[in-house]
């Protein structure tokens, strides 16, 4: 139901509910009339709230002291049409004491402690008086004034936190128990005016909050009424009524705001959120639903921050770059993402540093070895070889580089003109010592020439024809090596 109608609804029973304070008006004014000695007028208008309400308890006993007054008894068994008289009461003092003693008691245990006590009062000034008849006078005035005090406390009580119905309801039982003292009396009216002003400035004040549609407002102010006035249905009636439909407008913004947040308008939705917290701080539940949107906004945002350090980290791990794939990987469990995610990145890290350190490895030993046979040094060039091997034993350098330490033949490109050789009866046979520096040149120069070093493997041969220039190899090396050049120029 729209909210508008709800309020016209609402100021319409506020409006009809103003007639229920009719019936107190007229009992306040018959109690007036018996203050002012005018018990039939007063009775008149006890008639008329008896029409109203027939079910006030203030009604019996204002109409029996008014018929009273009138000269007329009222029975304890009689309805609201007494029309016994005092002779009959006397009377029954004068004949039938022990009866009229036990009707005594009925009243006492109907808790209407003044009828009880005029019985045992009149029992007790008859010629049939008893020492019992005086002292179960004294007992209902002992427990009448007991009762008094307890009604009495609880009305100051209930007056002391703002409770006005309630402290008129116990001011009326406690001059119940003792109507012929004025001082109740008073009170009672006093806290009857101000339960009327009270509630007329309730309904008058929650009449122009649902006029202006200050739904906040009047929120508020049935919650303070429902307190001071539990009796009056009017106030818990109209306050469910507007609670059901802020309500159904709440899940509607609700709604509203889930849409906001479903198409990633988080700031939005958050704003939106807080605004309809504000606006009804006592809610309880918009402050669970505001927890909820904040963790689904949180969560999905940790949830995308995931998938973009994943693929960062993919990135980076397929470049190699061990550095950077480490840094993403701490920052992937400083977000908190998944622990089988983070677990299978770890793993893919894991092996990416292996590669690395492999790789590194692999280069230390291969540096090593071409220093070891740069030096002339062919055990511990082919010792880094083997450990390069191990490491990557598909590398066609370390290969070709323990092949030409092992002796075997490099196989240079097939030279498309021979060179003269020069015969070996003009050339001078090098030392011994000689002839071993020129072996470990010309191996040092395939070695070179192998790993693309053509200048070295040139100087490396050049050399070797200087210690045996009858060597073939070398001559057969340079002039290689020459053609291609030519080739590449």
């Amino acid at each position: 139901m729209d909210s508008f109608v709800v309020i016209a609804l609402l100021i319409r029973q506020v409006l009809g509910a103003s007639g229920a304070g009719e019936v107190s008006t007229l009992v306040r004014n018959a109690g007036e009339l018996l203050r002012s000695d005018q018990p039939a007028k007063a009775l008149v208008l006890l008639q008329r709230a008896r029409s109203l309400d027939s079910t006030q308890v203030e009604l019996d006993r204002l109409t029996g002291e008014c018929l009273s007054r009138l000269g007329r008894w009222v029975p304890p068994d009689a309805g609201s049409d007494w029309t016994a008289s005092d002779d009959r009461f006397a009377r029954a003092i004068r004949e039938s004491p022990d009866s009229m003693f036990q009707v005594a008691g009925q009243l006492a245990d109907a808790e209407n402690l003044s009828g009880a006590m005029r019985i045992v009062w009149n029992l007790s000034r008859s010629h049939a008086a008893k020492a019992s008849y005086l002292k179960a006078f004294g007992d209902l005035r002992t427990r009448q004034e007991t009762k008094v005090s307890f009604h009495r406390d609880l009305a100051r009580q209930a007056h002391g936190r703002g409770a006005v119905s309630e402290a008129a309801d116990q001011w009326r039982l406690a001059y119940s128990a003792r109507p012929e003292d004025p001082a109740l009396r008073d009170m009672l009216e006093k806290a009857e005016r101000t339960r009327e002003t009270t509630l007329q400035w309730f309904r008058d004040d929650l009449r122009r909050s649902l006029a202006a549609r200050d739904e906040e407002s009047a929120m508020e102010l049935l919650r303070k009424a429902r307190i001071v006035f539990p009796d009056v249905a009017t106030f818990q009636t109209s306050f469910d009524s507007l609670d059901a439909s802020r309500r159904s407008v709440r899940m509607a913004k609700l709604a509203w705001i889930d849409s906001l947040a479903d198409q990633g308008r988080d700031q939005q939705a958050m704003d939106a959120m807080e605004a309809l917290v504000e606006s009804d701080p006592q809610e309880t539940a918009l402050v669970v639903a505001q927890s909820a949107l904040q963790a689904r906004i949180h969560k999905r945002r940790q949830r995308q921050k995931m998938e973009e350090l994943t693929r960062s980290c993919d990135q980076a791990i397929q470049s190699g770059d061990l550095g950077k794939a480490e840094a993403i990987l701490a920052d992937l469990k400083g977000v908190g993402g998944e622990n089988a995610s983070i677990d299978r990145i770890r793993a893919r890290v894991d092996s990416l540093r292996e590669t690395d350190r492999a790789s590194g490895a692999f280069n230390e030993a291969l540096a090593s070895a071409r220093q070891a046979l740069k030096a002339g040094d062919f055990a511990t060039g082919r010792n880094f070889l083997a450990k390069a091997l191990v490491l990557k034993p598909d590398n066609s350098l370390a290969k070709g580089l323990l092949a030409s330490i092992a002796g075997e033949k490099p196989a240079p490109p097939v030279p498309q003109k021979t060179v003269a050789a020069v015969p070996k009866s003009d050339v001078p046979a090098p030392s011994e010592q000689d002839a071993k520096k020129a072996k470990e040149l010309l191996l040092t120069g395939v070695a070179a020439y192998r790993a693309g070093e053509y200048a070295k493997a040139i100087e490396d041969w050049k050399q070797v024809l200087v210690l045996d220039p009858g060597c073939v190899q070398a001559q057969k090396y340079l002039a290689n090596v020459g053609l291609k050049q030519k080739r590449l120029k």
